[in-house]
């Protein structure tokens, strides 16, 4: 993925998130994770995120506006940390899981999951046996692929880009 200027950002298994700075040809860990199973990378100009789905997966970002690289406690919001899609969507993470999804405030760390969209009751129905396997955002719509099918769920104003 390509973030900025001269840099490459990839999610590594077992390092997390690593950096090449193409102008001295270097690579960087700046996070780990580790997962058994890396399973997912996703970014802007302001974050870029990985997320695994072993037995210690989980997420892991960095905000380029201050620097820092954050691996958030999904298990205290979540019922498992197997995060197999992620979508950067302004200051927001749009996370899919075994079982669930969720929306991450990236600036303060908060899990959103019950205020996230205008059908709530879709968070309910996904089984814990059912896989998000891709999330992709627009200006007003989530598209979202779980197990075989393919949702689009329109972002509310709580929801909505900054």
């Amino acid at each position: 993925m390509l973030t900025y200027p001269h840099e490459i950002w990839a999610g590594v298994r077992h390092q997390g998130l690593v950096q090449h700075s193409s102008s001295n040809n270097t690579w960087k860990t700046t996070g780990t994770i580790n997962c058994d199973s890396l399973w997912c990378v996703a970014g802007n100009s302001n974050f870029v995120a990985c997320g695994g789905i072993g037995d210690n997966g989980g997420l892991v970002y960095r905000n380029f506006r201050t620097g820092r690289v954050h691996r958030p406690i999904l298990a205290n919001w979540l019922p498992n940390d197997r995060v197999r899609s992620v979508a950067i969507d302004g200051d927001r993470a749009w996370l899919g899981g075994l079982g669930w999804l969720a929306v991450m405030d990236l600036t303060t760390e908060a899990v959103l999951k019950t205020k996230v969209m205008t059908e709530a009751k879709l968070i309910s129905e996904i089984s814990a046996d059912v896989k998000i396997n891709q999330i992709q955002t627009d200006e007003r719509n989530v598209w979202i692929e779980i197990g075989g099918s393919l949702v689009c769920l329109q972002k509310t104003t709580q929801t909505a880009t900054r």
